[in-house]
C-alpha cells in the first residue's frame, strides 16, 4: 500500500480543523513539537487495532 497521507497528526486532540469526530485520544494531549512528542503520538497511534491489521496485511509505505 502507498500511503500518501499524513500517519499522524501535530495537533492539539481534537483541533484537528477537518475532524468531525475524535477517533482516538491523542497523546500526547498537546501539539507535538519535540522528538519524544512524536515517539509519544506514533506509539500511541500503533496501539490501534484497524491500523496494526492493515501493516500487518499489507506492506505499507508512507510518503
Amino acid at each position: 500500500m502507498l500511503h500518501l497521507g499524513d500517519y499522524i497528526y501535530e495537533y492539539r486532540s481534537g483541533e484537528y480543523p477537518a475532524a468531525k469526530y475524535v477517533v482516538r485520544k491523542h497523546e500526547p494531549e498537546h501539539e507535538i513539537v519535540t522528538l519524544a512528542d512524536y515517539r509519544d503520538r506514533h506509539g500511541r497511534y500503533k496501539t490501534d487495532p484497524d491500523l496494526q491489521a492493515l501493516h500487518h496485511a499489507l506492506p505499507m509505505v508512507a510518503i
